[in-house]
């Protein structure tokens, strides 16, 4: 038995309307390699979800049923026992585009050195319309999130880092896994493709981070990586302006220290 080349994990919490989408857009039939589908429902409550769960397995699917523990754990136990060289997450609500995820694996076999390939998005569900992510740029990164979940990357590169912090309980954690990838020296790979369908509902993750939450987010993240992101901006001096700009929006004790050395570097005080 083949092992696969490329574990899809799909977590579902009362998603069960919109899980069999997410299992149909994988292109078992399109590729010329294995794909494994690890599927787990944390813990779903709504009685459609359950009917639905119990229906893909009478069918032959095979579904991980567990206690709620939220994304980022769900993810990681996924990852854990999937058996793939190269992890996608998928969400339950989304779909994949098969020529991306083509071409994405294509690349990673060609290119040791990437470790991470991501392509573009199209929202749909309340109207249609294409992001586009463009070109890695961890100034861009720092600011916000810019990639989605959705990309492509090696397990190993996964495991390196400890996978998902389970500490970012309002989400972004994908966020966060991009930023501990690169500043553990990962390579990050931009395909203009759209790599999957990003399907908006009430219950959409993005439609639901707050403002607040945000903040939140950010002062966890810049306290986290404080010490790399002060080198990124000595490397880059034009970009440490905007950067601490941003930075004013939020209020907490870490803010003071990434400030003064902020200003120091603004006045070309540290070279």
């Amino acid at each position: 038995m083949h092992h696969p080349l490329i574990s899809v994990i799909t977590p579902c919490y009362n998603q069960g309307q919109y899980v069999e989408d997410a299992i149909q857009s994988i292109p078992y039939e399109k590729v010329n390699f294995d794909i494994e589908h690890i599927i787990i429902d944390d813990g779903s409550t709504d009685s459609f979800s359950l009917q639905k769960f119990k229906e893909l397995e009478e069918s032959g699917t095979n579904i991980i049923h567990q206690e709620n523990k939220g994304l980022a754990t769900t993810r990681n136990i996924g990852i854990s026992m999937a058996k793939g060289k190269y992890i996608i997450p998928l969400d339950a609500d989304n779909k994949l585009n098969d020529v991306y995820f083509t071409k994405a694996i294509d690349i990673l076999e060609q290119h040791d050195n990437i470790d991470v390939v991501y392509g573009d998005f199209t929202v749909f569900g309340t109207g249609q319309r294409t992001h586009e992510t463009g070109d890695f740029d961890i100034c861009n990164m720092i600011e916000w999130n810019k990639i989605d979940a959705c990309a492509i990357f090696r397990k190993s590169a996964f495991d390196r880092v400890d996978g998902y912090d389970t500490n970012m309980v309002f989400g972004c954690e994908d966020w966060d896994l991009w930023l501990n990838l690169y500043f553990n020296g990962s390579n990050f790979y931009y395909l203009p493709e759209v790599a999957f369908y990003y399907r908006v509902t009430s219950q959409s993750m993005l439609q639901n981070i707050t403002e607040p939450n945000k903040q939140v987010i950010r002062q966890y993240l810049y306290k986290k990586y404080h010490q790399q992101i002060i080198e990124v901006l000595l490397k880059r001096k034009n970009d440490a302006e905007a950067y601490s700009r941003q930075l004013l929006k939020y209020k907490n004790a870490e803010k003071q220290t990434i400030k003064a050395t902020l200003k120091l570097l603004l006045k070309g005080s540290i070279i």
